[in-house]
């Protein structure tokens, strides 16, 4: 999720406002924010809503604090006035990168903590928004140092000039293997022959999108009171709506927007940034029925106008809304219907019993595993989990067995080739990947496994097995056998023990266990030969048992 810093003074500046702090954060839950953190003034708010990039700045948080703390209802009304300003797109972007928006902001008033707001938000989107700068990147520049009109193109890998924060000229290509931000996004354009280019005028380079600004125009101070908003991509939509994001946040800061024309070779002129509103419509019954209780009409309104829209008309049930520019999630009527809810207060909506003629409630098996696992672990056993998937050769061949198992028909690899027919392997592995750890160590696992049997539809049976593990200088017999025993004694089960053979583990020390009259697992110590195949140097002895038994 995303997380913002900024300065509370700063956003009550924007809000018009001081408030205690503890209503700030009351506040804050509105808009799915949570403080993570504050150090005096400075604040970091956990943003858990990915869909509204517009927040993700003190400009656009206090926009929205504003409509839920009553200081401003309504839908910010934002205009863009036409210039003769004009970006001329080369027609070979067309297949690199086809798209941009660009602005101008006139007396915007910019201080330190301005333009580190307006630079999170430019990473912010970037990242998240223009998908790491695929579909959408932004540029901001000091318009005063630009002649119009602007060249979007492609230009020579051996082009020149100074990137920002560098005071040396680089070639395009040096920029992608010298430049952080060449290092970290070259690869968007590093294949391409030529690399886009954002030039003037008079020649002076602005920027090479997606990378990096010039040194020259493309830094933002404090003495700045034009800023140029560019934003070019591969997807229009991204590009137009991230423009308006950015362009609405420096409007807050008392910036005046005007609009810039973009000609296309290959599409039809453009004007941006796109401030048009959209509307939509919501009946009102609809929002009961999801919201799950009778709001009137003037509840409805006034939470729409508390989250920022504006309300054009209300008639017969049915509300005909304007959403603002910057709100890029507005997709459906459920999304308007959610800010009919965050503005009700969902502490305010009664909780209803579901409508369904059973309560839901834990599977009689899983309850029964729940037990055991409890047991287990009240035996002094650490509960582990290994990969169902696994391999002949860990298998059976480490455990000097062979057989069938059932194999998957597309493995990914030979190491996970084949569905698991016992835990023992899977917990011996642990053991040989955690030998630094100190002794004694004591594990257990409980999990389905898998055979072979053709009497079902499926050719396969699944069971749930459990096994116990303990590797220390005197595992033996005994020990285990008394876990055991305290295991089946809490499970109130009664089984036997007959001497057996089993590959894996030691003639004379391993026990075939019985539940009434049937085979339902193995106990015993470890064979030599299988601690070595699994790199094991200390004594390991253990059970495993088909609890079907207890699950039938």
């Amino acid at each position: 999720m995303p997380t913002i810093t900024v300065s509370l003074e700063d956003v009550y500046r924007l809000l018009g406002k001081n408030i205690p702090f503890e209503e700030f954060e009351a506040l804050l839950e509105y808009v799915k924010g949570e403080v993570k953190a504050r150090e005096d003034d400075q604040v970091s708010i956990e943003m858990k809503d990915t869909n509204r990039p517009d927040l993700w700045s003190a400009e656009g948080l206090s926009r929205a604090l504003k409509g839920y703390a009553r200081i401003e209802l309504g839908m910010p009304k934002y205009e863009a006035r036409s210039t003769d300003v004009e970006v001329e797109v080369d027609p070979h972007l067309r297949e690199v990168r086809p798209f941009i928006a660009c602005a101008v902001v006139k007396g915007v008033e910019l201080d330190d903590e301005a333009i580190r707001q307006a630079v999170q938000l430019q990473e912010k989107l970037d990242l998240s928004y223009g998908r790491k700068r695929r579909k959408a990147s932004i540029g901001l520049y000091d318009f005063e140092r630009i002649s119009p009109p602007i060249r979007y193109c492609l230009a020579d890998p051996e082009t020149k000039f100074v990137p920002l924060d560098f005071e040396e000229e680089l070639t395009l290509k040096e920029i992608l293997k010298k430049h952080p931000k060449g290092i970290q996004y070259g690869h968007l354009i590093a294949h391409l022959p030529k690399y886009p280019l954002l030039v003037d005028s008079e020649g002076e380079v602005m920027s090479m999108p997606p990378i990096i600004n010039s040194a020259t125009s493309g830094k933002v101070t404090p003495e700045t009171r034009e800023v140029f908003v560019e934003v070019t991509g591969t997807d229009f939509n991204t590009v137009m709506k991230t423009c308006t994001i950015m362009c609405t946040a420096l409007s807050e800061r008392g910036g005046k927007l005007q609009s810039v024309t973009v000609s296309y070779p290959y599409a039809e002129s453009v004007e941006s940034p796109d401030l048009s509103p959209q509307r939509i419509s919501v009946g009102l019954n609809y929002a009961r029925r999801i919201i799950g209780m009778d709001i009137s009409v003037e509840e409805a309104i006034d939470a729409l106008l508390r989250a920022r829209y504006d309300v054009l008309e209300h008639k017969e049930g049915d509300l005909l809304l304007l959403a603002p520019c910057y709100r890029v999630d507005i997709l459906h009527p459920i999304d308007v219907v959610e800010d009919i809810a965050i503005g009700i207060g969902y502490s305010n909506i009664p909780p209803l019993r579901p409508a369904v003629p059973t309560v839901g409630k834990p599977l009689r098996e899983r309850e029964i595993l729940r037990k055991v696992r409890e047991i287990a672990i009240g035996l002094g056993y650490q509960e582990v989990l290994t990969f169902t998937l696994t391999s002949p050769e860990k298998c059976l061949n480490r455990m000097r067995l062979s057989g069938k198992l059932v194999e998957t028909s597309n493995p990914i690899s030979k190491e996970y080739s084949c569905l698991r027919s016992w835990l023992l392997p899977g917990l011996l592995e642990f053991l040989s990947k955690n030998t630094h750890a100190p002794y004694p160590q004591k594990i257990f696992e409980i999990g389905p496994c898998f055979e072979l049997d053709p009497s079902r539809e499926t050719g396969v049976r699944r069971s749930y097995h459990i096994a116990l593990v303990t590797c220390h200088p005197r595992a033996n017999f005994s020990e285990i056998k008394s876990t055991m025993d305290a295991l089946l004694k809490a499970l109130g089960v009664e089984y036997g023990l007959e001497e057996a053979e089993h590959p894996s583990f030691i003639g004379g020390r391993v026990g075939r266990v019985t539940v009434g009259g049937k085979a339902v697992g193995f106990i015993g110590e470890i064979h030599p030969e299988v601690l070595e195949a699994w790199n094991l140097t200390m004594p390991v002895s253990c059970f495993e048992l088909d609890l079907s038994f207890l699950l039938r």
